[in-house]
């Protein structure tokens, strides 16, 4: 599933917002539960870092082949909010479940700035084989709310076709959005 036209280097080249200097946190700022730091060189006096990582270790980080790491990388840029929006869209493709759930759950908090993972969203939904997966669209399209309406018809085929629980995820997800207070 790794897409052959975008790299994750491409995605965060064409939106350097991903960075801003007031993002800008020391080392012991850091939880003990953070993600394990990348095996990259350390960050330059001055350098803006996303709690403790800079840009270069989160790239590496997005470009790894462990799961685990491009796991770790989505958990770190969920502290942008809205500017990860982009990222966040991209590695809903990716070939680790895991990683696709991070990228589905980094929606639910971010409101108007999750409108454009709509489509994105409904498309895999409509060929996610994983069912852990699948639930966590509906449910986060269904937390987006009204930034959600362009997964509507995606969610109706879904209350006529798939198994109970799904047509049953499906309704919730679908009366949220359409029952939630308009678009300010």
């Amino acid at each position: 599933m790794i897409p052959s036209q975008v790299t994750r280097r491409t995605i965060l080249r064409l939106f350097p917002g991903l960075f801003f200097l007031d993002l800008v946190s020391s080392e012991s700022t850091r939880a003990a539960s953070s993600p394990t730091p990348a095996p990259t060189p350390p960050a330059t006096p001055g350098e803006p870092t996303i709690r403790g990582y800079t840009k270069t270790q989160l790239h590496t980080m997005l470009e790894s082949a462990e799961p685990k790491q491009r796991l770790n990388a989505l958990l770190l840029l969920r502290d942008t909010g809205a500017a990860a929006v982009p990222v966040f869209i991209w590695a809903l493709q990716d070939e680790d479940a895991g990683v696709r759930i991070a990228a589905v759950k980094s929606f639910v908090s971010l409101g108007a700035a999750s409108e454009p993972a709509a489509v994105p969203l409904a498309n895999l939904l409509e060929t996610e084989p994983i069912p852990a997966v699948q639930k966590q669209i509906i449910f986060t399209l269904g937390q987006m709310g009204p930034y959600a309406t362009e997964a509507v018809p995606v969610l109706r085929h879904l209350q006529r076709e798939a198994t109970l629980v799904v047509r049953v995820n499906a309704s919730q997800a679908l009366d949220r959005i359409l029952n939630s207070p308009p678009r300010q």
